[in-house]
């Protein structure tokens, strides 16, 4: 048996049930008290998942996102988990069109939606200004050096 939970943005897909039950679905915008911070920038609230069902086998896990993806490209974006010490990645996929990150877990808990910034520069913002900044700054240096020669030379 499949039992399906749609809530606050969230879809639960339990394989298999064996005892149903009710699943409630809580978000916070705060880090839940005893988990590390995330490694990842994080999109949206940390969503927890429970249910009063008992179940075996994976679980499908469904979470909407609001807004772009990170950097406009979804498929930076990923489903992490808190595993009981760690926050895990279980994505499986990315639905763009609706919006919902997918990930696959055996158990319920904390979840949240991000992912890694892409850089492809070491400098992330602006390098060509970075280097015209430092280019007008040595042109400087060299004429003020010029200049002192020429004037205190004749």
């Amino acid at each position: 048996e499949t039992i399906i939970e749609y809530r606050n943005g969230t879809n639960i897909d339990f394989t298999e049930v064996n005892i149903g039950g009710c699943t409630y679905v809580r978000k916070s915008n705060e880090t839940p008290a005893g988990h590390s911070e995330p490694e990842t920038n994080r999109i949206g609230p940390f969503v927890d998942i429970t249910t009063t069902a008992t179940y075996s086998d994976v679980i499908d896990v469904g979470i909407s996102y609001a807004g772009p993806a990170l950097d406009g490209n979804p498929s930076l974006m990923q489903m992490f988990h808190w595993n009981g010490s760690e926050w895990e990645n279980v994505t499986t996929g990315v639905d763009t069109d609706r919006k919902i990150v997918y990930g696959q877990v055996t158990s319920l808990s904390w979840f949240y939606i991000g992912g890694q910034w892409v850089w492809f520069d070491p400098v992330p913002v602006f390098p060509d200004l970075y280097t015209g900044i430092a280019a007008a700054f040595g042109a400087c240096i060299l004429a003020y050096f010029i200049r002192k020669k020429i004037v205190y030379q004749a």
